[in-house]
């Protein structure tokens, strides 16, 4: 298997990727919502984000292969929606809709049972007037396909596994460690690499953050990529790899 981080903004790097030449893309874009790191402020207008948006979802529909699938995590409830707008986008580039999964952030361990952040827990409070505030305790991931082909292949995703994550409803633990400001976790990636791809395929992430995709898809037998424009979050990506080559981006 082969495992390559590229260093890069993901706008300029998924142009050189060849057509039809990944499986599966898993990535959870930038939200917009202010969460900066090195090189991006997470902050565009409104028109800026639709044209990051249009151009990365059209570069990750031609370099899938006839069949490939591709996973978007995304808040629902944002007042931007923008779930709603990569669903559009995604639709008008050619993708067909497989499947919406929610991601519930259970968690039996804390004393509100749901992984949200401190700030949101005490901005709810007993309404005086007829509009409270809702806490949202899910996220979710956009499945698309392009085309109609399909892979052929020996599946290994077990009868066991199939069972129980049948249902688009997932109560998965997030991530407790916040070296990186909004990751996913490792059970996340998985069940999306092996409901969606065989082993010995290639799985790509254009936003990669810390490595979670690339490190799952190895640990499942299939190659990556993975693209990432900070320094700190792709060295912490390269120590999760074994065997990565890196590509720096000029």
């Amino acid at each position: 298997m082969k495992h390559r981080i590229i260093k890069g903004d993901c706008r300029k790097v998924l142009k050189k990727l060849p057509d039809n030449s990944v499986h599966l893309v898993i990535t959870s874009p930038p939200y917009n919502v202010g969460i900066g790191r090195e090189g991006w402020t997470d902050k565009l207008p409104d028109r800026e984000y639709l044209k990051l948006t249009k151009t990365w979802l059209k570069e990750c529909y031609r370099a899938l292969a006839d069949g490939g699938k591709i996973c978007v995590n995304l808040p629902l409830n944002d007042t931007s929606n923008i779930a709603f707008l990569h669903l559009k986008i995604m639709k008008e580039l050619g993708f067909t809709f497989k499947a919406n999964i929610l991601w519930v952030k259970w968690d039996r361990k804390r004393k509100e049972k749901f992984a949200i952040s401190k700030w949101r827990i005490e901005k709810f409070q007993f309404p005086n007037q007829p509009n409270p505030i809702l806490i949202n305790a899910y996220e979710i991931i956009l499945v698309m396909q392009k085309n109609k082909g399909y892979s052929i292949g020996k599946k290994d995703l077990t009868f066991n596994e199939f069972r129980k994550w049948k249902y688009n409803v997932w109560f998965i633990r997030p991530i407790v460690d916040r070296t990186h400001p909004a990751p996913y976790p490792v059970e996340l990636a998985k069940r999306l690499i092996k409901l969606y791809c065989l082993r010995g395929q290639t799985v790509l992430d254009p936003f990669l953050g810390t490595g979670t995709t690339s490190i799952t898809a190895m640990k499942l037998g299939r190659s990556s990529i993975g693209i990432e424009m900070s320094s700190e979050y792709v060295e912490m990506a390269k120590e999760r790899l074994e065997d990565c080559v890196v590509i720096e981006n000029n």
